[in-house]
């Protein structure tokens, strides 16, 4: 718009609008190489971080990268996403059948990372496409795209609360710092 519009007001980009006052690094995570988020990094100088599957971007990754096996529930995919607490607690998306095969999350368990236990399970009301944590990990945020949903989990009660009509396509969630 500003380039082909010079004479008109300025318009400000909507990534901008949502996360330029934010104080600390933005990290964009996409299931794409890192290329598709990269793409908004202009206007965030030197605190923008773009998480791709190209390399499991281990440039962004000091130390050895270890490999851990979870306990996946016999006919159930890992989906949705996962998230990792301050605490150490890992949260991870399970998608069973069909629900599974179409990238969704029935339940969300959590793992306590230095035993690989598992520490607790939701079932959110809508499958989850996507999730995210609050920046103190106390809450759980899961997206459903079909049903145009956005879950709110308290992770120490399993108290959902749910928001309907939040967007055209709900499909991923990012928690500003």
């Amino acid at each position: 718009w500003n380039l082909h519009h010079p004479s008109a007001a300025k318009r400000v980009p909507y990534a901008v609008s949502l996360l330029g006052d934010t104080k600390g690094p933005i990290v964009a995570a996409s299931d794409f190489v890192r290329s598709v988020p990269e793409m908004i990094s202009r206007w965030f100088p030197d605190r923008f971080f773009p998480l791709g599957t190209d390399a499991f971007d281990a440039r962004y990754y000091a130390g050895p990268i270890q490999s851990v096996s979870l306990p996946v529930p016999e006919g159930n995919l890992a989906t949705g996403g996962a998230a990792l607490s301050p605490d150490g607690t890992l949260y991870v998306g399970f998608g069973s059948g069909e629900h599974g095969h179409e990238g969704q999350a029935d339940e969300i368990w959590a793992f306590d990372v230095r035993t690989w236990k598992i520490v607790s399970k939701f079932r959110p009301q809508f499958t989850a496409f996507h999730v995210a944590l609050s920046r103190d990990g106390q809450t759980l945020y899961a997206v459903n795209a079909t049903q145009r949903t956005l879950s709110i989990i308290d992770v120490a009660t399993g108290r959902e609360d749910v928001m309907h009509e939040v967007g055209h396509t709900p499909a991923k969630i990012l928690v500003a710092p």
